[in-house]
């Protein structure tokens, strides 16, 4: 689940996925044949364009204002499991089970380049913000790519298992690989990997990168959450407020903020900098699955093996905390 940079759009990765228009919470748009085990959508900064896989072998790009399909990105031959956007939404980039990443022209749907990730399936993928720098990652490695050249910048081999989420960095300095709860954080430039933090929980949505790449936070199965500090590889804080483990993490653009979501059926909203819990959403009656957060903090979403969807304003919130 995610909403879009700008608080306009909220993407459900049920399946089918469904996307909601967050101010009169309509459905704009159902996306037939979406898998929702791998981050498998992306909107761009100001959500005019969003792209998705599934189980088909193409990528699709819509238009979540009217609902409609813009165009089709075909070229893959097994299906497509991840796909990332470039902010500026000019550049796209999808990995599939047949190995492959390929990078697309978002404005004429043309296939920009085509990039051997290694001998599996890509099960995750990741675009820094001016579409420079693309992440993926598979089976016990990841590798990044210079996508103005088509050269492979360095690969980081011995990740323990299958990278099932990475991250980059908007400035795409900054890389993040899950793979068999440890989280592996290294320099885009150099390939050196600068820290490895554990993370005690089975989910891969317990864990998030900040958009500035100072710090990485993750979720435990005790109902903690650990602030760690990218350069020197410490956790800066613990947040204590969760009964049980953590299932789901999000921040906002700052690194100022965190939405936590617990199997104690809450989310909590966190100013990073004190520790603070800023507040608790309540009103789910089962785990909180998922979590999302606005760039800006101002809108979060929630949602929960209860089966309800739930979307907050949070913008008078957020302006209380920082007076």
């Amino acid at each position: 689940m995610g909403i879009d940079p700008s608080g306009r759009f909220l993407i459900a990765d049920s399946e089918p996925a469904r996307v909601y228009d967050v101010a009169s919470g309509d459905c704009r748009l159902t996306v037939p044949r979406f898998s929702a085990d791998t981050v498998n959508w992306a909107f761009c900064a100001d959500g005019t364009a969003l792209v998705t896989g599934g189980r088909g072998r193409a990528g699709r790009v819509w238009e979540p204002a009217s609902g409609r399909r813009v165009r089709v990105l075909r070229g893959h031959w097994r299906k497509v499991g991840c796909v990332a956007l470039s902010a500026d939404g000019r550049t796209a980039a999808t990995g599939s089970d047949d190995g492959c990443l390929m990078v697309w022209d978002l404005a004429t749907g043309r296939r920009v380049r085509t990039l051997r990730a290694g001998d599996g399936p890509v099960r995750s993928v990741a675009v820094n913000r001016d579409g420079t720098v693309a992440l993926c990652g598979g089976r016990d490695r990841a590798a990044a790519w210079d996508l103005t050249t088509g050269q492979l910048l360095h690969t980081v081999d011995g990740l323990g298992g299958i990278a099932w989420i990475v991250q980059l960095s908007d400035d795409g300095r900054s890389a993040l690989a899950l793979a068999d709860e440890t989280t592996h954080v290294w320099d885009t430039a150099t390939g050196e990997r600068r820290h490895t933090f554990p993370v005690h929980s089975d989910r891969w949505q317990a864990v998030a990168l900040a958009k500035r790449g100072d710090i990485v936070v993750t979720g435990c199965v005790d109902g903690s959450t650990m602030v760690w500090d990218v350069v020197s590889g410490k956790p800066i804080r613990e947040l204590i407020g969760h009964e049980r483990k953590v299932e789901s993490v999000a921040l906002s653009a700052d690194s100022r903020v965190a939405l936590t979501g617990g199997f104690d059926a809450t989310a909590r909203l966190w100013d990073l900098e004190t520790g603070e819990c800023l507040r608790h959403l309540d009103g789910h009656t089962a785990p909180v699955t998922g979590v999302a957060l606005s760039d800006d903090a101002g809108i979060a979403a929630t949602c929960s093996e209860d089966a309800a969807l739930r979307m907050w304003n949070l913008d008078w919130e957020i302006r209380a905390a920082a007076l």
